[in-house]
């Protein structure tokens, strides 16, 4: 995976102060802000980033929300903020190509 910034407020990266969802459309592009470890109410986790195979799975606890997603935002160019739990400041990975597959959306890092 290509690191492309790091040390990065969400606050920056969203161009808002106290912006709290986990997606940020702006103009052409959207920017996805992902925490690591972010767990659903069964303390199942949302997304599965893989360092080693360079891909992340995200949404993966709701397939139809996943799909709706995809299809309404699939026209724009991504960018991908990461952030392990505990941490306040985000690194950008480079991304080659955005998709779903039968878990959810699916990340592929360049």
């Amino acid at each position: 995976m290509i690191k492309l910034r790091s040390n990065l407020k969400k606050e920056d990266i969203a161009l808002s102060k106290g912006y709290m969802r986990w997606y940020r459309v702006v103009g052409d592009e959207i920017r996805l802000f992902v925490n690591e470890r972010a767990v659903n109410e069964n303390e199942g986790l949302l997304n599965k980033i893989d360092y080693k195979k360079n891909t992340a799975e995200l949404c993966i606890d709701g397939l139809e929300y996943a799909t709706k997603f995809y299809e309404d935002h699939k026209q724009l160019k991504i960018k991908f903020f990461a952030k392990p739990d505990g941490v306040a400041l985000y690194s950008e990975y480079e991304v080659k190509d955005w998709g779903l597959n039968e878990k959810g959306i699916e990340i592929i890092f360049a």
